[in-house]
């Protein structure tokens, strides 16, 4: 109800891909962890609607301690299936860290 899987399965890159869904769909956040210490530029995930979203936290951030070199903006859902999905966009995802993003309104 609160939460749906995007991708567990995939083990050769080590990341999970999951949407926190809030009460509202305008509510829901797209959360994405990489466990390992590589990056992973271009990663496509799997979204379940249209529309444009921004990145509402990153774990590479100076402040968190990270290198600030991985940003997401101007994202915007395509129509291309992936994950399940009807939808798909391509993010930048730091080593060892977490992107949060949320539909636009």
């Amino acid at each position: 109800e609160g939460f749906e899987w995007i991708d567990y399965n995939d083990y050769e890159n080590s990341t999970l891909v999951y949407l926190r869904k809030g009460h509202k769909e305008e509510d829901d956040v797209v959360v994405i962890l990489n466990m390992t210490p590589i990056p992973r530029d271009n990663f496509k995930i799997g979204l379940p609607r249209k529309g444009n979203l921004r990145e509402v936290f990153n774990s590479d951030q100076k402040k968190y301690n990270g290198t600030g070199k991985f940003k997401n903006k101007e994202l915007s859902a395509k129509k291309s299936p992936w994950h399940f999905r009807p939808y798909s966009t391509e993010i930048s995802l730091p080593p060892l860290g977490m992107i949060a993003l949320k539909y636009e309104k």
